[in-house]
């Protein structure tokens, strides 16, 4: 997420955002790390519950489109294929924003995560200067 957020930047995470609506494309999401979930994670919610991902020429495509998701937060061109990636029905797929050198679900053993391991929505990066997280 190192395009958005920096190592060492502190948050504010809205612990409440999923009580009352799902989370939605693009959010940035805090959540257990499915491969070890004594680890918290940030990144971009992309693939939504029943949604195929596919991955081509860094591009993500949703089912099959043939017209690629905006990508204007990431900074640098992303390169590589993956997937496609079939998301269950109640879990979700996450990218980060450094997509060239960022560990998230492409490269997870278990590459969604589950719904009820989504812990809040980053919202407000408080410091060093602050700034409303999109």
């Amino acid at each position: 997420m190192e395009n958005t957020i920096q190592i060492d930047d502190n948050l504010l995470i809205c612990r409440l955002s999923y009580k009352f609506s799902k989370p939605k494309r693009f959010d940035m999401v805090v959540f257990k790390f499915p491969d070890n979930e004594n680890y918290f994670y940030i990144k971009r919610l992309i693939g939504l519950p029943g949604e195929k991902i596919e991955i081509k020429n860094g591009k993500v495509y949703v089912n099959d489109s043939r017209i690629a998701l905006r990508d204007d937060f990431i900074k640098s061109e992303a390169f590589g294929n993956y997937g496609p990636y079939n998301v269950p029905g109640d879990s979700y797929f996450m990218l980060g924003d450094n997509r060239n050198n960022s560990l998230d679900s492409r490269f997870w053993k278990k590459n969604f995560v589950s719904r009820k391991k989504i812990l809040g929505k980053a919202i407000l990066r408080y410091w060093p200067k602050p700034k409303l997280l999109k």
